[in-house]
């Protein structure tokens, strides 16, 4: 999430809260004021934004101990009838991939999404796993409205499967328009087709963000699937206050370069827009002997060929050790595995 100070405008946001509460789920409240004219005094309107991103599964994980839509929904619940000034919003990913998209296509999030009440989602790379076909599908069977304003239908010049480009909600006179941005590297990345493009998002921004104002949006809200650098970038060029992000791999980027300090440790797998998996292997230790120490220390590792026995060997290795960033999801936690990695490394030294 990145916030650009509000000057110069009837509006100011007067409070930031963001509370991580399971992997791609965040909170965050925000607090708005109107201007009297007559009065010089100031009204604040409390709105409250909840954001998902990157959400393949919608059940619990731990057992059931832990995250799942379910406890969104009860949290949603709650913070409505808190907060009613609320938009409950998806940066995008959640079509694929999982193995139940294997079979539904992503059918059964968009089941999911319905019922908790997702007020609007952009697209992620993932979206156009299926090809653009499935997606318009998807887009049809859903409840809420999708926003990607650089994506189009290069058929009809017109925003991809009929999206307006952007949208405006008003709290108590305070309207806030919303607009949609997915990364282009999903031309490469997934399977679009030929007939859709996705344009600049700085240049696309700077189309629309004037028209959300000309519809008298006093808040501009960029809703992107993109990099943190990307995302970065849009807030210096756009003129958009806040900006609500997906896609980022922070965490993973970090956490290679952590491991690549482990002396006599290679990576297997280093492409920028990898999946959140570290597999690597050691000199002079078995991946299995890495996991026994590793779980000692209370890390959680898995050791083997993990199905792709091919690839172990395209790489040369008889099976890898692999950190799934599903499980290290703070920076101290991946601080403790390259730690226990150092362990690991003294003790077959």
């Amino acid at each position: 999430m990145i916030l650009n100070r509000v000057s110069s405008r009837p509006i100011a946001l007067a409070a930031v809260l963001l509370l991580t509460l399971i992997p791609g789920i965040g909170f965050g409240t925000w607090q708005f004021s109107t201007a009297d004219a007559q009065q010089q005094r100031e009204c604040p309107v409390r709105v409250t934004l909840l954001q998902v991103n990157d959400v393949y599964q919608f059940a619990p994980v731990d057992g059931g101990a832990r995250g799942g839509l379910a406890r969104v929904l009860t949290l949603r619940k709650q913070i409505m009838s808190e907060s009613p000034h609320a938009l409950y919003l998806l940066a995008g990913d959640t079509i694929s991939p999982s193995v139940e998209s294997n079979t539904y296509q992503g059918r059964q999030m968009i089941d999911a999404w319905n019922a908790s009440g997702l007020d609007y989602a952009t697209f992620g790379n993932h979206e156009f796993d299926f090809g653009p076909d499935v997606l318009r599908e998807r887009m049809r069977e859903s409840h809420f409205k999708w926003l990607a304003a650089n994506v189009v239908d290069k058929k009809t010049g017109k925003s991809f499967g009929d999206m307006p480009e952007f949208a405006i909600r008003e709290f108590e006179g305070v309207k806030i328009g919303i607009f949609g941005i997915l990364l282009q590297e999903t031309l490469q990345t997934s399977r679009p087709g030929p007939d859709v493009d996705i344009l600049d998002p700085c240049a696309t921004a700077e189309r629309v963000v004037p028209k959300i104002h000309a519809a008298g949006a006093q808040v501009v809200i960029a809703l992107t699937h993109e990099t943190l650098a990307d995302d970065k970038q849009l807030a210096r060029c756009s003129g958009v206050d806040v900006i609500i992000g997906g896609h980022e791999h922070t965490l993973l980027e970090e956490g290679t370069a952590r491991l690549a300090e482990v002396p006599g440790l290679r990576l297997i797998g280093t492409a920028r827009q990898k999946g959140g998996i570290l597999s690597f292997v050691m000199d002079c230790a078995h991946p299995q002997d890495i996991g026994t120490i590793l779980d000692q220390e209370g890390i959680a590792i898995r050791t083997g060929h993990h199905c792709a026995q091919p690839v172990m060997q395209r790489f040369g290795v008889p099976a890898t050790a692999r950190a799934s960033l599903g499980l290290y999801n703070t920076r101290a936690e991946v601080d403790a595995l390259a730690a226990g990695l150092q362990k690991v490394k003294e003790v077959f030294a």
